[in-house]
């Protein structure tokens, strides 16, 4: 028993030195894993700065409207990255739609279960540096944004280094606008809810293909939206910009459920 009992301690100490050799080794994978990443930020801020220093590629956008979505790996502005930027003109011509390659992120499981995009389908695209002077020149190109919920996409897109302060363009928010449309109020704002985008769409009657969290998708909804507030009969939702192209944008107005906005 003595035996057994001295041995088993020697297994017992050996197993403890391989399981400490294993951690010290994983935490120094761990460390180089993460100075990998940095380097790898390094670089792209790097490119990223140099791109944005760059000329504008000028967009010939005659509507003066551009309506922008994103998609993302998650919701952190420092640590996430872009996976799909779309931005189309006030008559829902497509002004970019691309996939985008991230340059430190490697998996985004929560992201793909809601906008479905992969490692796949983003291997071969265009990293951000190689986007930036054309997303400048659409930028430059408006007088009129319109986004839903576009802080996040803003948020998003300033490690890209564009430049948003010096834009001239109006801002609208359409998730902002519908929030009293829809009338649902929020007791933890103490403010109307904000909804979902495929709520506003419900709402307004948008037919489109279903596909939510394309972001080419959204933007043509968020679009449709828009111009389905604009005929409302009241001054606030409305926007300051009015096109000078000469060109009506096709609305069609549908009905919808009333409610009422207090």
């Amino acid at each position: 028993m003595l035996f057994k009992r001295k041995h088993a301690d020697k297994s017992d100490r050996f197993l403890l030195g391989v399981d400490e050799l294993v951690s010290k080794e994983l935490m120094k994978l761990r460390e180089k894993i993460r100075d990998m990443k940095d380097n790898y930020r390094t670089l792209a801020n790097e490119l990223m700065q140099r791109a944005s220093q760059y000329p504008s590629i000028p967009c010939n956008n005659p509507s003066g409207i551009i309506v922008l979505d994103t998609e993302t790996t998650g919701l952190d502005f420092e640590d996430d990255e872009l996976l799909q930027i779309s931005i189309i003109d006030g008559d829902g011509n497509t002004l970019i739609n691309e996939y985008v390659k991230p340059y430190w992120t490697d998996q985004w499981e929560e992201a793909k279960k809601v906008n479905g995009i992969t490692e796949e389908m983003v291997k071969d695209a265009p990293y951000p540096h190689e986007l930036i002077p054309k997303v400048k020149g659409i930028f430059e190109s408006a007088q009129l944004c319109i986004a839903y919920n576009g802080p996040f996409d803003v948020g998003m897109l300033v490690k890209w280094n564009i430049d948003f302060k010096s834009l001239s363009c109006e801002w609208y928010d359409v998730m902002v606008k519908f929030a009293p449309i829809y009338g649902q109020w929020s007791e933890s704002r103490n403010d109307f809810k904000w909804q979902k985008l495929t709520t506003c769409a419900d709402y307004f009657g948008y037919e489109g293909n279903g596909k939510f969290h394309d972001s080419l998708e959204d933007v043509r909804a968020t679009l449709y939206c828009y111009y389905q507030m604009q005929e409302l009969d009241e001054d606030w939702v409305k926007s300051k910009y009015q096109r000078t192209d000469n060109t009506e944008a096709k609305v069609k107005v549908v009905e919808h459920d009333d409610r009422t906005i207090e």
